[in-house]
């Protein structure tokens, strides 16, 4: 958990955190404005309020910890620890034969393996039985989360499931996902950014398989930063003869650089009609961050 660090602002700003914040992306800028504001770190809360994935609130969280914005509510000497600690090594995922009897006792274990069998329709081979435990041992994810691991690899395996099922439980124990109520939130966010991913292959009129990393990237920064949609991306294709999605990004990008929220402000850029942006600049952002600076300057000023 974290908590705002007032000092920082009152003693570095505008100068640090300013040169720091325009290599931020705009989550990361919108979280740091919300905190500033005298809003607390929940995530939860912060995720709501603008309209964010919370694994996007976290990665933006850690971002301004780094930066120095923010301040660790664990004890100095927890925290020096952790900075500290190396790099843990990945457990060799070996068992006894005792170690794995001693496992299969365990009704939660048994349970586990009986309604993975249930939802694949088969038996599970021994080495199959044996990896899942491995999961329940090392990542010692909770069975509820391993079942939903299994269901996910299922759905988007194209071979290896079991080996899939391994990284994906690796991945959300790494992740913090060790819920039900986060797997879920991350699979939704998951679902949605696909059904993105369908559309803008079909408006673009290339194969979804076909989609890499990179253009993925630049699909979600589309939706979830710029806040563009799919009428933007056939705005954007309509003036090009290149359907790739690096290509649209550049149109898209410089549309929000200027501000641009509407398809009535873009086209009215295309005919050289003068455009009044209805979304904030950059000169705003610096605005809305110097009342937050002024307002905790304010309130130190008062309190000393």
């Amino acid at each position: 958990m974290y908590k705002l660090n007032e000092k920082f602002i009152v003693d570095s700003l505008p100068s640090a955190f300013v040169e720091r914040y325009r290599a931020a992306d705009g989550p990361a800028l919108k979280v740091a404005l919300f905190l500033m504001l005298g809003n607390n770190c929940d995530v939860k809360q912060i995720a709501s309020e603008l309209s964010l994935p919370e694994t996007t609130v976290e990665r933006s969280l850690d971002f301004w910890y780094k930066a120095g914005l923010l301040l660790s509510e664990e004890a100095p000497e927890a925290v020096k620890e952790n900075r500290n600690t190396k790099p843990t090594v990945k457990k060799e995922r070996k068992m006894s034969s005792e170690r794995i009897a001693k496992i299969f006792r365990n009704p939660e274990v048994s349970a586990l393996l009986q309604e993975v069998q249930s939802y694949l329709g088969r038996t599970l081979t021994q080495s199959e039985s044996q990896r899942l435990l491995c999961i329940y041992e090392y990542d010692e994810l909770p069975v509820e989360v391993i079942l939903m691991a299994v269901a996910y690899s299922k759905e988007n395996a194209k071979r290896n499931l079991f080996g899939y099922i391994e990284k994906i439980a690796s991945e959300w124990k790494e992740e913090g996902l060790i819920t039900t109520d986060k797997v879920e939130d991350h699979l939704s966010t998951l679902a949605e950014r696909k059904k993105n991913y369908i559309n803008i292959s079909k408006i673009l009129s290339i194969e979804f398989d076909s989609l890499k990393y990179r253009d993925r990237q630049y699909i979600d920064r589309w939706y979830e930063e710029y806040g563009y949609d799919e009428l933007f991306v056939e705005e954007a294709l309509s003036r090009s003869t290149n359907n790739s999605v690096a290509y649209i990004n550049k149109i898209l990008a410089s549309w929000h650089q200027k501000g641009y929220a509407t398809i009535k402000e873009t086209r009215q850029e295309a005919t050289n009609i003068p455009v009044k942006s209805t979304r904030k600049r950059k000169k705003d952002d610096d605005e809305l961050i110097m009342m937050a600076v002024n307002e905790l300057k304010s309130r130190s000023s008062n309190g000393k």
